[in-house]
């Protein structure tokens, strides 16, 4: 990871070339991407994610980023984007879909003639 002194954009740097990329994007129809981003940004989409653990440009690119997520999560409701297509660009943001089911027993019950009944087994 580069110094901080030897890296290339500051935040404002960042956030002007990112909305630059919003506003073409927006302009030519074409849908916003983390890769197109990068690609604004002169740089590759794993190196922008190395860039968000940076303590002085974590939060710029968490926002920029976050803006392609609420593209992709508004496009997958109203039924622009394949729900499938939706649902791994959404899974790369962090989103998970997972079911959770109450296997808790409601009720009484007793366990004691049970265990009376396998004394004698043993």
């Amino acid at each position: 990871m580069p110094a901080k002194g030897d890296f290339k954009y500051n935040k404002a740097e960042i956030l002007k070339i990112s909305e630059r990329y919003f506003r073409k994007c927006e302009r030519d129809g074409e849908p916003l991407t983390v890769t197109g981003l990068a690609i604004a940004l002169d740089t590759t989409r794993k190196m922008m994610m190395e860039w968000e653990n940076r303590e002085d440009l974590g939060n710029t690119i968490k926002k920029i980023k976050a803006r392609v997520e609420h593209y992709v999560e508004k496009m997958t409701m109203s039924g622009k984007i394949a729900p499938a297509v939706g649902i791994f660009s959404l899974k790369n943001f962090g989103w998970t879909d997972k079911q959770e089911q109450d296997i808790n027993i409601k009720g009484d019950i007793s366990l004691g003639g049970a265990f009376e009944a396998n004394k004698g087994k043993q």
